[in-house]
């Protein structure tokens, strides 16, 4: 197996070990963590999630509007082929994107955790962890449904990881700073892959684009006849030049047209 090979097939096997427990956390860990917070008391902690969840899908959405500033002149920067421009402007939106969803889970992250007890720590790390997500999975998802921007999953998927590092951290002592470094640079990396994926596309529909456009004109050459239909051209017997319609003597040499 090449190099290129054995990096993919570690890239395909990191992702199927980090989708795992992310699909764990995403199907059972709000109703577990909210039966222990249940069991604990803790019903501010509780109600004050279920606000979040829903208030929040509607706070992040209008926050989000600035990113739209420029993922349109990407995308009509594309079209015309300027893909240094295009990958310009998108990257300032991809970046947006994803620095107020870091932004977002972090402080999420504090509100939940900063009066945590030893015995609430752990329900409410992964409570929070569903109350800083929730939203954003539901975005991803009217995205997909509607055909929007098919990187938001990915977006999402980065920061799924990066709040699962940032609870496990948390909860073996992690300093804040180490903990927001660490989940910065998880959500850059997500960026600049999409980034990547985003410039690589648009080259090769650009590519495929003129491909068709190329092979459109070699047909049309084609198909085109020398002359129309009806029409029989002449040339002259002495000096071989074409003879214009109907014409007695050639417009060359004066050759009499034999007819």
């Amino acid at each position: 197996m090449t190099t290129s090979g054995k990096l993919e097939s570690a890239f395909f096997v990191t992702i199927t070990g980090l989708t795992i427990p992310i699909m764990i956390l995403n199907l059972l860990g709000g109703v577990i963590s909210g039966i222990w917070l249940a069991i604990l008391g803790e019903w501010s902690e509780i109600f004050r999630g279920i606000l979040f969840f829903f208030i929040s899908g509607f706070a992040i959405s209008f926050a989000l509007m600035p990113s739209l500033l420029f993922a349109a002149p990407a995308a009509m920067a594309i079209e015309r082929g300027k893909r240094i421009i295009g990958v310009l402007f998108g990257s300032i939106s991809v970046f947006y994107t994803v620095g107020l969803m870091t932004m977002w889970c972090l402080w999420v992250l504090w509100l939940f955790t900063g009066s945590a007890t030893e015995s609430s720590l752990v329900p409410l790390l992964i409570w929070s962890y569903g109350v800083a997500l929730g939203p954003w999975m539901w975005l991803a998802s009217k995205d997909q449904q509607g055909g929007g921007n098919e990187f938001s999953m990915m977006t999402t998927f980065f920061a799924q990881v990066a709040y699962m590092l940032a609870m496990i951290m948390f909860f073996l002592g992690a300093t804040l700073g180490i903990i927001n470094i660490t989940f910065g640079a998880i959500m850059a990396i997500g960026a600049l892959i999409q980034i990547s994926i985003a410039f690589v596309m648009a080259r090769q529909e650009q590519q495929l684009y003129q491909s068709h456009e190329s092979a459109f004109d070699g047909v049309e050459e084609l198909n085109s006849p020398p002359e129309r239909e009806g029409e029989k051209t002449t040339y002259c017997g002495e000096c071989g030049k074409q003879l214009d319609a109907n014409s007695k003597f050639c417009a060359h040499c004066g050759f009499k047209v034999q007819i």
